[in-house]
């Protein structure tokens, strides 16, 4: 992963490459993230990571639900959750994402803190 910091005023950007601690031109830098292979990188990497909030999203679900074992949760529990709170950077964008991949179901487009906590969220059980 390229990681880029810009400065004002005449002074050159530059950048880190994880391999290793020597500062690489911005330039470079925005020609790796951009380019092809570069973007297909960060693109599995991203992906990656919404797989595997989908998954701990799936074990919260299970784990604060409000009947134990029973594959559903009330928005509002789930929010609230200290560890939930902790791990997803965004909770509302991981519920679409898994919705949209039909991993769970629930009422609506959208979840909003307050207006829809007693909405439940379902687990879709696996297609056989």
């Amino acid at each position: 992963m390229v990681e880029s910091h810009t400065a004002s005023a005449g002074v050159v950007s530059l950048a880190k490459d994880n391999e290793s601690d020597a500062p690489v031109p911005a330039e470079e830098a925005t020609a790796a993230a951009t380019s092809p292979k570069g973007s297909r990188a960060l693109s599995n990497e991203v992906s990656q990571r919404v797989d595997q909030e989908i998954q701990q999203l799936l074990h919260d679900i299970s784990r604060v639900g409000s009947e134990p074992g029973q594959p559903h949760v009330l928005f509002g529990e789930l929010f609230d959750d200290d560890d939930v709170q902790q791990y997803y950077e965004a909770l509302v964008g991981t519920l679409k994402s898994a919705k949209r991949q039909g991993f769970i179901t629930f009422k609506g487009q959208m979840l909003l803190k307050g207006m829809h906590d007693n909405v439940p969220i379902y687990i879709v059980p696996p297609s056989k």
